[in-house]
């Protein structure tokens, strides 16, 4: 298929609409393992799923930072630790981000989560 993009849009607004789950994969197994996982948890209660929720503001910071690919929990204190706030945190240059720990790579990650838009621009053909 050509344009895949524009058919699982579809798909994904057509789910949305009809209240229904949508469940994307690459191949049949994967398919199966979702459908088994939740089929096992069909009889959890939704508390049992989530867990408690960690209401203190530091854990919640720390949790949105170590949600990003590459930075774990000792990045996110070190983060909390520097910046305090997590709007600073996202408006900082690349200069204020050289701390210990943190690399070039590291440092490219957290700019270009913050920085980069959120959906490409469609491609040209």
């Amino acid at each position: 298929m050509e344009d895949s993009v524009n058919v699982l849009c579809d798909i994904n607004k057509t789910s949305t609409v009809q209240d229904c789950t949508l469940v994307c994969s690459w191949s049949l197994e994967e398919s199966a393992r979702y459908l088994e996982t939740l089929k096992e948890y069909e009889s959890y209660s939704t508390n049992d799923i989530e867990g408690t929720e960690k209401i203190d503001f530091v854990s919640r910071v720390q949790g949105a930072i170590t949600s990003l690919r590459s930075l774990n929990k000792l990045d996110a204190i070190t983060l909390c630790d520097s910046f305090g706030t997590l709007a600073s945190l996202i408006c900082a240059s690349h200069t204020r981000l050289v701390t210990p720990g943190f690399g070039p790579t590291k440092i490219r990650f957290i700019l270009d989560t913050f920085h980069r838009p959120l959906r490409y621009p469609k491609f040209q053909s």
